[in-house]
């Protein structure tokens, strides 16, 4: 038996989720209910499942991103061990100058990817 047919002979996961809408969600969905005859649980995964999902940037920019962001936080922790190592008067204003370095890094990348 192909690892395929074992997946699609399982049965279905039974899930239950809590979803807080607001005021106006509420009131709309009240109003599809009531049009349509369907349950809101019908309603909620007919629109969800009908509608692809949209990524925020492409998969090779997100792995660059992450990369990025690994590299920076390794960075910003290395600094910071540094600092509690040294702690006296150069010391202190090299890490303000490192935080500067590093607080710049982080707004290109935001702007990159427009966070």
């Amino acid at each position: 038996m192909s690892e395929q047919n074992e997946t699609e002979n399982q049965p279905a996961l039974q899930t239950a989720t809590l979803v807080k809408l607001t005021d106006a969600e509420a009131r709309r969905l009240t109003k599809d209910r009531f049009i349509t005859g369907k349950s809101f649980p019908t309603l909620l995964k007919e629109t969800y499942f009908k509608t692809p999902i949209t990524l925020i940037c492409p998969a090779d920019e997100m792995r660059e991103y992450l990369k990025v962001l690994n590299h920076l936080s390794r960075n910003l922790n290395q600094q910071t061990r540094y600092f509690h190592s040294q702690i006296t008067g150069p010391a202190i204003d090299q890490f303000k100058n490192l935080y500067k370095d590093l607080h710049d890094m982080i707004e290109k990348v935001s702007k990159r990817w427009q966070l």
